[in-house]
């Protein structure tokens, strides 16, 4: 990153290299273009309320910066010189020119990411929010307008936590959705990455988890003593462990897709063969549809979309419909769609700066 960002200080500087700047008090030998030049050749000194000229070295061609109207007006610019323009094509160039870099680095460098205060948001029993205004409440539905940073702890029952497809960005620590002692409470449509875990179950029961994206967690969704709990339809990628299970069972898991995670499920009791296997038998399919597996190896005969084999995870734990494709993750807004806005305006600017300095009659 540091040397892609020092290629770029290269580039631009060897544009800027091509003008030279001339203060107050210095000389200019001629101020009008090429064709012009050879009988209409003035001198002139730059006034101090001028502050700068800008001489283009390739192509004999000056434009301003910071001057006065009556200078302009007044002073350089006055019959019979007609061809005296006050921003020249070099100027143009250089603009176009920038302007590429830019949009060559937000293409090249897209993760670059902007570092951002994180504070931990409430959703307190009495139903209001702490901590941000970026959550909407009505009624029982708290609904996500804009991407946060930060852990989310969960205090109340019975409520929707809907992410609109926002993100929840976090540092590596804490759970982005914290639920302790919580039943009944909905997350989804939700992009959760960066955190020790991006959904995390303690002592909770009958909750559900849906539609959500998690990537780049110590684990995606991570389940201590809680059980009858539903994890559907999510995305889980590149995180160090897919689900964390720690002594609960009971919960149904499926719809998901797991996707180059380190370890795809992990939990304590299979580890340690003498706690009571009870304690960890979950389900992992609902009778017709398992999960998605990226390494799961195998055949679909009939073409239903359902491989042939079980995929066994661990005694009394295995998947009886694995899927042989993913679940449509959320969809993320690429990197490369603001390159369209930055043409549109930069040609835009280019279009407004030639009428407004039109050349004079």
């Amino acid at each position: 990153m540091v040397a892609a960002v020092t290629a770029i200080g290269n580039v631009t500087a060897a544009i800027m290299a091509r003008f030279v700047v001339l203060n107050s008090g210095d000389s200019v030998d001629s101020l009008v273009s090429p064709e012009a030049s050879t009988n209409n050749t003035r001198r002139h000194t730059i006034p101090a309320a001028t502050n700068n000229i800008i001489h283009n070295n390739d192509s004999s061609q000056f434009f301003l910066t910071n001057f006065s109207q009556d200078f302009l007006t007044k002073t350089l610019f006055k019959p019979p010189t007609k061809d005296l323009v006050v921003l020249m094509i070099g100027e143009k160039r250089a603009v176009l020119l920038l302007l590429l870099i830019l949009c060559i680095g937000l293409v090249v460098f897209p993760s670059v990411e902007i570092v951002k205060a994180e504070e931990t948001v409430y959703l307190r029993a009495d139903g209001t929010v702490e901590g941000t205004d970026k959550i909407r409440r009505d009624g029982y539905v708290y609904t996500f307008t804009a991407d946060l940073s930060g852990e989310i702890v969960v205090e109340r029952d019975d409520v929707v936590i809907d992410g609109a497809n926002y993100v929840l960005q976090g540092n590596g620590t804490g759970a982005g959705i914290n639920l302790v002692n919580r039943s009944k409470v909905v997350i989804k449509n939700l992009q959760i990455s960066g955190f020790n875990a991006g959904v995390g179950l303690y002592d909770a029961y009958n909750n559900t988890i849906v539609g959500n994206l998690l990537v780049s967690n110590l684990a995606a969704v991570s389940i201590t003593d809680s059980n009858n709990n539903s994890i559907t339809e999510n995305t889980m990628i590149d995180n160090e462990h897919g689900i964390y299970l720690f002594s609960s069972y009971n919960n149904s898991i499926y719809g998901n897709s797991f996707i180059n995670n380190t370890q795809q499920v992990f939990d304590n009791v299979w580890n340690n063969p003498w706690l009571p296997q009870l304690l960890s038998v979950n389900f992992w399919d609902n009778g017709t549809t398992g999960n998605y597996w990226s390494h799961y190896n195998s055949t679909d005969t009939d073409g239903d979309g359902i491989g042939d084999s079980s995929f066994v995870l661990y005694e009394n734990n295995q998947d009886n419909y694995p899927l042989i494709e993913p679940v449509p993750a959320i969809p993320e807004f690429p990197s490369w769609a603001i390159l369209p806005l930055l043409l549109v305006a930069s040609l835009a600017a280019l279009i407004y700066r030639k009428k407004l300095y039109r050349k004079p009659n």
